[in-house]
């Protein structure tokens, strides 16, 4: 898994997205297949699950700023790039692999 970092005001931080932060986003209304009709409602969702893998301690008033900073000085292109390709990564292949483990299946 990896990370997605940028710098706040002398401050690193990283978004991070796991199965769980994916879930979170998901409950929140993130659809991946809108990133690009609805940027900015699937921006704010995404931002700010990202965040709380590592930063959950964060209060709304600097998510805020954060979110406002970002899209003021990054490429949100990049961001929405780097979900996609994290969230495809938990998505099955439609490709069988020889390497999965095969189900326990009793009468």
């Amino acid at each position: 898994m990896k990370k997605f970092g940028f710098e706040h005001q002398g401050k690193e931080y990283y978004l991070e997205f796991d199965r769980k932060a994916f879930v979170l986003a998901n409950k929140a209304g993130f659809n991946i297949d809108a990133i690009m009709d609805y940027p900015v409602l699937q921006l704010e969702i995404i931002f700010r699950v990202g965040l709380q893998k590592h930063h959950p301690n964060t209060s709304e008033r600097i998510v805020n700023e954060l979110l406002d900073t970002f899209v003021s000085e990054y490429d949100l292109q990049e961001l929405f790039n780097f979900v996609i390709e994290e969230y495809q990564n938990f998505m099955p292949t439609t490709q069988q692999s020889t390497e999965k483990k095969k189900l326990i299946i009793k009468e």
